[in-house]
C-alpha cells in the first residue's frame, strides 16, 4: 500500500481528521498529504514546520510525551494549536527523522488518532 493510501485510510477512519501528512524532518518538507479540501503547499510546509519547532531537543515536557505502541516502540508525539485547530505530530519510532503530523477538529479521536498514526510509521519502517 502507497503512502498516499495509508494516509487517505487514516482520514478515513477519523471524520475529525482533517489534514494527515507524512513528513521528513530532516529536510523540513511533507512528502505526501491526505486532504479533506484543497490545501496549500504553504499551510503544509507551516505544519511540519510545527513539528520540527515541537521536537526540538530543549522542548519542555509538557510538549513532547510518549506513547507506547503495539510492538513496545516509543515514538513521541505532540498535541498542539495549529491556525486555531488541533494539530497532532507523531515522530516515527523506526526513523526518528519520519513524522505523521495531523489537523483535526475532534479532540475525542486524538488519543485514537495518534496510536493509528504510530501504526502506520510501524508498518513503513517494516516495508522500508
Amino acid at each position: 500500500m502507497t503512502m498516499n493510501a495509508r494516509l487517505n485510510d487514516l482520514r478515513a477512519r477519523f471524520p475529525g481528521c482533517s489534514i494527515a501528512a507524512f513528513a521528513d524532518l530532516s529536510t523540513g518538507m511533507v512528502l505526501v498529504s491526505s486532504t479533506q479540501k484543497p490545501t496549500g503547499q504553504e499551510t503544509l510546509d507551516a505544519l511540519c514546520h510545527a513539528a520540527l519547532r515541537l521536537f526540538a531537543p530543549g522542548m519542555p515536557t509538557g510538549l513532547n510525551s510518549a506513547q507506547s505502541g503495539p510492538s513496545g516502540n516509543t515514538p513521541w508525539y505532540a498535541v498542539s494549536c495549529f491556525r486555531g485547530q488541533l494539530a497532532c505530530f507523531v515522530r516515527s519510532p523506526v526513523l526518528a527523522e519520519e513524522a505523521v503530523c495531523m489537523v483535526c477538529s475532534d479532540p475525542a479521536e486524538i488519543q485514537q488518532l495518534t496510536a493509528a498514526a504510530h501504526g502506520l510509521l510501524c508498518e513503513t519502517g517494516v516495508d522500508a
